[in-house]
């Protein structure tokens, strides 16, 4: 019992360490590797360099739009592990 206690344990810190975070800013730019300090400029971008379980953090600004955000059900993770787009605080 305590094996498979631990087996899941480790399973659990092994995803959440394999999770990323990318960022966004309106002074982004999209060959920067989306870092805090370095951040994507678009929205097209970070999705599309984003896995299952990595979260997006919008900077505050403004954001012009040239086409519709689509994030496809391929690109959106999975019930356990969500790609996750969330304003930064």
């Amino acid at each position: 019992m305590k094996k498979i206690v631990f087996f899941f344990l480790c399973l659990i810190i092994f995803t959440k360490i394999l999770s990323a975070q990318k960022y966004i800013a309106p002074n982004g730019d999209d060959a920067n590797p989306g870092t805090i300090a370095q951040p994507f400029a678009t929205f097209s971008k970070a999705i599309a360099e984003a896995m299952s379980g990595d979260t997006i953090y919008v900077r505050g600004g403004t954001y012009n739009l040239t086409t519709t955000i689509t994030i496809s059900s391929a690109k959106s993770g999975t019930e356990d592990q969500p790609m996750v787009l969330s304003a930064f605080n």
